[in-house]
Formats: C-alpha cells, sequence, structure tokens
C-alpha cells in the first residue's frame, strides 16, 4: 500500500501542473516527474491535447502515466535508488512548432545550448539520456529535423512515428515500436507457414512509397506477386476472384477492408492479410461488431500483439476514480472515457455515480503502454552501464557526439532481465535491441499476432489467434 501511496502522490503532482479545460497558454508549461535527488533526466514532449488544446488525447495521458509508473519503479528500486531518473515533458497540443519550441527550452534549461567557451558553472549536462519523441509523425518529423545535428538518442514508442523516421534515416535513433519492415517480415513468415511463395497486393496511389518497400522485401525472399491492383479498379473484383494466388494482402484500415470485401464475391479459396498498423485509432472509431463481413470471407489481420497489464490497469483505475474531481485532466479524461458529465445537478449522467466496476469497463489500455514502459527502462538501464565505466561518465560530462555514440553502443550491447523489483508483468523477460536499419535500433519484444474475426451466435463477433510472431531480427 505504501508503494501504492507514492505513485498516486507522483501522479498527482504530474495532473495538477499540466491542467486545463479551455485554452490557455499556460497548457505549454512544461512539468517534471522526478525525485528530489534525481541523477538522470529523460527529455519528451508529448501531444496530450489536439490542435485546438482542449480535447484531450486520451491514450496519451496514459502513456504519460505509464513513463511515471515504470520511472517509481525504477527509482524505488534498492538495486538503482542512486540513478534516480526524471521525466520532463510537455504538451505540444499536436502542433509541430509547438514540439519543436518544447523541445528547444528543454533543452536550453540543460544549459544545452551554451558554447563551450562560456563556463557558466551548469553541471546538469551529464544527466540527459535522451528524449521522447511526440507520436504524431508531423511533430516528430519536426523535432528529428532540428536536432539532425545535434547530437542526441531520439525514441520513438509508436508505428508511425518509428516508421517514418527509420525512413528519414535519422542518426542515433531507437525505438520500441514495430516498423513497416517488422510487418513485412511477419507477413513473409506468414507466408512460409503457409508454404506459398505467390501474392496479390492491393496497391492504392498515397501508398506508393510503402508499397515499393513491400516489393523490395518480397523479391529478397523469392515471393513472387502476381497482380499489383488499385481497388478502384473497375474490374478489381474479377481481377481478384481470377488470380492464381490465394493470397491478397492489403494496407488497408478495418474500415477500408471491410468496405472493399463486403457484397463482393472474391471466390471462397482466398485469404486477405490486412497489416493493423493502428489500432487504437481503428477500435475507437467503430464498435468491433461493424466488422462482420460475410462468413465465407477470411481475413488475417496482423498487428502488434499487446501484452495485458491489470496492474497497471488497476492503479491508473484508481487514480482517476479518486481524483478526477479536483484536476480538469482527469475530469476531462474521465468525461470521454465513460461519456458523463461532471456537474452540481443530479442527472442521471453524472460522473459521480460511476463506480470502479464501470470504470473497469469502459477502460482501455492504449496499444502503446508496454512500447513507453520499455523506453523508459531502455534509457535507465543504459544509465546504469554508464554509472559503472569511469571514462563513460567523463565522456557524458556534457553531451557530445562521443557520448550518444557511448549510448547507442550500451543500447547494442544491453541486455536487462526484469526482476521482481520492475513491473510485474514484465518479470521474467528481457529488454534488449538490434539494428533494424543502418540508424535505428529495435528492441526486442515485439510479436505480430495474426487474428481473425469469426461471428459467433451467442458471443457475436469474436478474435481468434491464428499465429503469433515473435520477430528478432528475422531475416
Amino acid at each position: 500500500m505504501k508503494r501504492i501511496g507514492i505513485l498516486l502522490e507522483a501522479v498527482i503532482i504530474l495532473f495538477e501542473t499540466c491542467l486545463t479545460s479551455t485554452p490557455s497558454c499556460s497548457i505549454y508549461n512544461p512539468f517534471r516527474i522526478q525525485p528530489d535527488d534525481n541523477n538522470y533526466q529523460i527529455g519528451a514532449t508529448f501531444s496530450l491535447h489536439d490542435e485546438d488544446c482542449v480535447k484531450l488525447h486520451v491514450e496519451t495521458a496514459q502513456d504519460i502515466v505509464a513513463a511515471q509508473w515504470a520511472l517509481t519503479h525504477w527509482n524505488q528500486n534498492v538495486k538503482t535508488n542512486n540513478l534516480k531518473t526524471s521525466l520532463y515533458a510537455g504538451d505540444t497540443c499536436s502542433k509541430p512548432k509547438e514540439a519543436i519550441s518544447q523541445t528547444i527550452k528543454f533543452l536550453d534549461s540543460l544549459g544545452f545550448y551554451e558554447p563551450d567557451e562560456c563556463n557558466t558553472g551548469n553541471q546538469n549536462f551529464r544527466k540527459l539520456l535522451g528524449l521522447f519523441l511526440p507520436k504524431d509523425p508531423a511533430s516528430a518529423k519536426a523535432v528529428a529535423s532540428i536536432l539532425q545535428a545535434t547530437p542526441l538518442p531520439l525514441l520513438a514508442y509508436n508505428y508511425a512515428v518509428a516508421d517514418e523516421l527509420t525512413q528519414m534515416n535519422i542518426p542515433n535513433f531507437i525505438t520500441t515500436a514495430p516498423t513497416l519492415t517488422v510487418f513485412i517480415d511477419a507477413f513473409i513468415r506468414f507466408m512460409k507457414n503457409l508454404n506459398s511463395n505467390l501474392v496479390a497486393i492491393v496497391r492504392r496511389a498515397e501508398d506508393e512509397s510503402r508499397i515499393n518497400r513491400l516489393l523490395s522485401r518480397l523479391r529478397q525472399k523469392k515471393i513472387f506477386i502476381s497482380e499489383l491492383i488499385d481497388p478502384e479498379a473497375p474490374n478489381f473484383e474479377q481481377v481478384i476472384r481470377d488470380s492464381d494466388s490465394q493470397i491478397i494482402f492489403a494496407l488497408l484500415s478495418k474500415n477500408e477492408i471491410t468496405k472493399l470485401v463486403t457484397g463482393n464475391n472474391f471466390g471462397i479459396d482466398k485469404t486477405w492479410v490486412v497489416v493493423e498498423m493502428d489500432t487504437d485509432e481503428q477500435l475507437s472509431e467503430r464498435k468491433l461488431s461493424e466488422f462482420m463481413v460475410d462468413s465465407d470471407v477470411q481475413i488475417i489481420y496482423l498487428r502488434q500483439q499487446q501484452r495485458d497489464l491489470p496492474q497497471f490497469k488497476n492503479y491508473f483505475l484508481r487514480l482517476l476514480k479518486n481524483n478526477y474531481q479536483s484536476y480538469s485532466l482527469l475530469s476531462s479524461f474521465m468525461q470521454q472515457m465513460c461519456n458523463c458529465t461532471i456537474s452540481n445537478g443530479n442527472n442521471d449522467n453524472e460522473c459521480s455515480k460511476i463506480d470502479v466496476q464501470t470504470l473497469a469497463l469502459n477502460y482501455k489500455q492504449t496499444s502503446t503502454i508496454e512500447s513507453v514502459i520499455r523506453a523508459v527502462y531502455a534509457f535507465t538501464a543504459v544509465a546504469a552501464r554508464l554509472e559503472k565505466k569511469p571514462i563513460a561518465l567523463a565522456l557524458c560530462a556534457k553531451p557530445s557526439s562521443k557520448c550518444t555514440e557511448l549510448i547507442m553502443t550500451e543500447l547494442e550491447s544491453l541486455t536487462y532481465e526484469f526482476d521482481v523489483n520492475d513491473p510485474a508483468e514484465l518479470v521474467g523477460t528481457n529488454l534488449h535491441f538490434y539494428w533494424e536499419s543502418n540508424t535505428t535500433l529495435i528492441s526486442n519484444g515485439i510479436v505480430i499476432e495474426g487474428i481473425e474475426m469469426i461471428g459467433d451466435e451467442q458471443l457475436g463477433l469474436v478474435e481468434v489467434k491464428v499465429i503469433i510472431m515473435p520477430l528478432n531480427k528475422l531475416f
């Protein structure tokens, strides 16, 4: 109970410093989650609100709490309490300009831009381990672009940013989320499991770059393409039906693939494979039952597997229930998640009438929670390794290309074993990295699963796992 109390206290400080219910300049005030005697620091810009600075991104709010949750585990660990690490975060309101502004303000607060010749006595430089990038690609690209000549490790924890920056060949880039290459490699393994080397590909003009990457990878692995066809082509249905390939691959959302296959006759021997890259966005748009298709249509969705984190869920819901009336950020979260209102009246839709059980039914763990936790541990575990090397500490007395190179080298050789002092759901697993490309380090622990949605008379539409593919540098 004592540990939970400390966790709650830390998060309340977080929400007290970043609250808002109307557009206000104060929303851009950065906030720190830190012990008083921290030794290291992680910088972050979060797309916590929409561009109107009012609508809350509930998934990002969970991400921030998850980062704090992981840091509290680390900072209270008796083995690492001399390596206390803090998180400096700022809200960008999903605006690239503000993402740049928050990043520069953070770095300037550390004296990062002081000329080497100006000795101000600021000794905070060595505390900076790296930066978390915001989840919206436009803001992440903006931050990465201005920092290309700056020797700092940059980390992404969601697919959209991970893939975008991998293609930009940003140096010193790390991701705990999958890229398109990871999904393509999962599809290749799926094809091998089916003992098939022929596929038809649905190709839209806006997917040109991604499809070209797919084609290049498939050709490397001796997988042949029977058709490349736009779904808007007038003869699309017939081409797919007459194709020699039984596998149809598409980079479409659940909405798009459902609309495409509904009411069309592609033949009963076809299997559609669809990459589901943003599960949070797709599931928030429509209910699961709305993705029902004809029983003779087989669709396999490839998506990143989510580890269930019940302890985080219980902690987060307790935080929300006990404090939503005191902090406007939590109030916004409560109202959006439960579709309730907060007023002095006694209406039937009052948030105060919602109990913990109802909260639990409305709660959906965001798909990036585990990636955030692993991102925190990536930097903190590197800090532990740096502390054991006096030469490393000397090199990192101030951020430099040599220090960043050292951090990247430590990440490349890192193997961190989660134990009883860490989040319980990760105990027994480990964290390490490998090079996904010449410039991108990607973490292990990313699992791609194949899901088929099947209609059941009693249960309705249910998800059935048909294949699970851990991806640790398969090829």
